[in-house]
C-alpha cells in the first residue's frame, strides 16, 4: 500500500478532476462531478491554511489553479 499522506490525499482529488474533465474510456467527461472534486480541494485549503508546510501548500494551490483553469476552459467549448 502507498503512503497515505497529505500529499497523496491532494492528487487523488486532482486527478479524479482530471478524469471527471477528460472523461477516461468509455467514461464520458462530467463537469459538474469535476467541480465537486475542486470545490473539496478548495475545503481542504481553507480548513489548512496556516498548518501546511510551504511544499504541501504550493501543491495543493498548484493542483487548484491548474484544475480551475482546465475547468473554465473546457466550459468554453
Amino acid at each position: 500500500m502507498p503512503s497515505l499522506d497529505f500529499t497523496t490525499l491532494v492528487l487523488s482529488f486532482r486527478d479524479t478532476a482530471i478524469a471527471l474533465l477528460d472523461g477516461e474510456g468509455d467514461i464520458p467527461a462530467d463537469l459538474d462531478a469535476a467541480d465537486v472534486q475542486i470545490a473539496l480541494l478548495q475545503v481542504l485549503a481553507d480548513k489548512t491554511k496556516g498548518n501546511l508546510t510551504q511544499d504541501e501548500e504550493g501543491l495543493l494551490y498548484a493542483a487548484l489553479v491548474e484544475l480551475q483553469q482546465a475547468a473554465r476552459e473546457k466550459r468554453r467549448l
